[in-house]
C-alpha cells in the first residue's frame, strides 16, 4: 500500500481488497486516529507504480 495526504483526508491506494475490506479499515482507522470515517479514500490499483529504481512512483499516484 501507498498513501498520499491530501486536503481532506489520505488517499490510500492498495494493491489487494475490496469495498467491504477498504469500509472496514476505514472504521478501524477513524476509531484509532480519531477521524472520520470519510477521511480515508481507498483506492484499489493492479499494481502500485514504481519508478525505475523499484520505489513506489509517488509523483503518478498523485496523479491517478
Amino acid at each position: 500500500a501507498a498513501v498520499i495526504a491530501a486536503d481532506e483526508g489520505l488517499d490510500i491506494y492498495c494493491e489487494y481488497g475490496d469495498a467491504a475490506t477498504f469500509a472496514n479499515l476505514a472504521g478501524l482507522l477513524a476509531r484509532d486516529l480519531r477521524a472520520t470515517p470519510d477521511s480515508f479514500r481507498f483506492h484499489r490499483l493492479a499494481f502500485l507504480p514504481r519508478t525505475s529504481g523499484g520505489k513506489v512512483d509517488y509523483q503518478v499516484l498523485r496523479r491517478e
